[in-house]
């Protein structure tokens, strides 16, 4: 069950252009907190330009920042930079 679960998350995320992984964050004024897992590239690229941009988007609940960042080493953008 555990591999296939990973497999969906996998899948979700090979499909959007932009993956945040929200949790929560007693320190925060709002109580959440969210590191991009996957898109960062492409925020940059269109802040630099100074363009709206369409993107798919998808918002990924997390128990934690760590596993917000284990998704991002392992799925997004710094996959295989563990």
């Amino acid at each position: 069950m555990v591999s296939q679960d990973f497999a969906e998350i996998a899948r979700i995320i090979s499909e959007a252009d932009l993956v945040i992984g929200v949790f929560p964050d007693h320190q925060s004024p709002d109580g959440m907190w969210h590191v991009v897992i996957k898109g960062i590239g492409l925020l940059h690229r269109a802040s630099e330009l100074g363009a709206m941009t369409t993107l798919k988007q998808l918002t990924l609940p997390c128990d934690d920042r760590e596993e917000a960042e284990a998704y991002r080493r392992v799925f997004g953008d710094a996959k295989g930079t563990c």
